[in-house]
């Protein structure tokens, strides 16, 4: 019984040293990452945590002269923005557009 024990714990060990080098390797693969939040389409929300009245921005910012448009269908919103390089830009996005729902049941 005891050499079954001893079988079984190392097999456990194997498979606990193999998975915690596969998360290092892999963590470690991306830690140099680049990570940006460049590009031309985003999705965000703005969820409640706040007391008293919120003011909702957005702040947008580009290494070059750029324009848009901030849309936001379900509230038939949007605000076109021009933005100097290297400069920041902000949006008023109106309180309506933040989450005041929750889907967890307690």
């Amino acid at each position: 019984m005891k050499d079954k024990t001893m079988k079984i714990q190392s097999k456990i060990n194997k498979i606990v040293n193999n998975s915690s080098s596969r998360f290092t390797i892999y963590f470690c693969k991306y830690r140099n990452a680049a990570l940006d939040s460049k590009g031309t389409n985003f999705w965000l929300m703005f969820d409640v945590n706040h007391t008293g009245n919120p003011t909702l921005s957005l702040f947008i910012t580009s290494d070059v002269n750029t324009s848009g448009v901030v849309d936001i269908p379900g509230l038939a919103y949007n605000a076109p923005f021009t933005v100097t390089a290297n400069t920041v830009t902000t949006v008023s996005i109106p309180v309506a557009a933040s989450n005041h729902t929750s889907d967890v049941r307690l």
